[in-house]
Parts: C-alpha cells; sequence; structure tokens
C-alpha cells in the first residue's frame, strides 16, 4: 500500500474552456500548480515501476473549519451549537479528486482509468491538506487495507435511515 499526504488546499480540476484560437485550458488556473505539488510529493514517497493493473484508492481532503464556526471570548475555543459537522461548500470532492488523478497519472499509474474502487471524503482538519491511500485491488486482504486506510481517516461507518 502507498500512502503519502500533500499539504496546501486542494484544487478542482477537470473542468475545460476554450480560448479564441481552439485552444483548451483547465478552467481552475491554480490546478496547474497543485496538480505539480502533487505529483512533486508522490515522486518522493513512490519510487517503483508504474502499476498497470487495478488500483483501490482513497483520499481525504481535509478543510480548516472558518472562525465564524466557533463562539467568542472564553469559549472561542468551542464549536457553534450549529456548526456544520463535515464541510458541504465548495469546492466539488470529485473534482478535486479529478485533479489529483490526472497528477498521479505516470508518476505512480499508468493510466486513472487503473482506479476500479475509489473512496472519496472531505473532512474538517487542522491544516489544508489531502491524504492519500493507494492499495492493489487484487490484493486478497482488499477490504481489510479499505477498512484500515477508512479507520485512518477517521469516518465511521453511517447508517442511513429510510
Amino acid at each position: 500500500m502507498i500512502h503519502f499526504e500533500v499539504f496546501g488546499k486542494a484544487q478542482p480540476a477537470g473542468s475545460k474552456k476554450a480560448n479564441a484560437f481552439g485552444g483548451v485550458y483547465d478552467a481552475n488556473p491554480k490546478a496547474a500548480g497543485w496538480k505539480q505539488a502533487v505529483a512533486y510529493v508522490a515522486r518522493q514517497e513512490y519510487r517503483a515501476p508504474l502499476i498497470d493493473g487495478p488500483l483501490a484508492v482513497l483520499m481525504a481532503f481535509h478543510r480548516v473549519r472558518p472562525k465564524s464556526h466557533y463562539r467568542t471570548g472564553r469559549n472561542a475555543h468551542l464549536l457553534k451549537d450549529d456548526a456544520p459537522v463535515l464541510p458541504t461548500a465548495k469546492p466539488d470532492v470529485l473534482k478535486t479528486a479529478r485533479g489529483i488523478e490526472d497528477s498521479l497519472t505516470k508518476v505512480i499509474w499508468t493510466d486513472d482509468s487503473r482506479i476500479c474502487a475509489e473512496f472519496l471524503f472531505k473532512l474538517w482538519g487542522p491544516q489544508e491538506c489531502v491524504n492519500i491511500w493507494i492499495a492493489d485491488y487484487n490484493d486478497p486482504d482488499i477490504w481489510d487495507v479499505l477498512e484500515n486506510m477508512r479507520a485512518a481517516v477517521g469516518c465511521a461507518p453511517r447508517k442511513l435511515s429510510a
């Protein structure tokens, strides 16, 4: 299993715009720098041949809570009762994952089409970062590996009521 952490604000990618000359570019100008940062960290952590088999990937995006979620005065360290449990504001977790998938192509895997199972989390954390776990989908213990990955993120499975 491969695991690494990239610090910084995850940038969405994947939405494209066309210019007047027919060229296509990423709609988010900050995406290129973020993708380079992810690729740089991945190259430091993974120095083996590119993976060309089926993969399971887990990404946990950590956002910093805004000050407006906290009380004031001597209770400034406490959350307000109506503070959201999870970050639901933009960016979209799928678009942020798309940027990382693109970043890791030709760095860890041959193509992001090798991802057969992907688990994405958007959570509150002490600083902006993303934790990335990559496992071989053919590993006979894959579900134990995925459970360990999920537990490391701190996400408990929740039952949805009908």
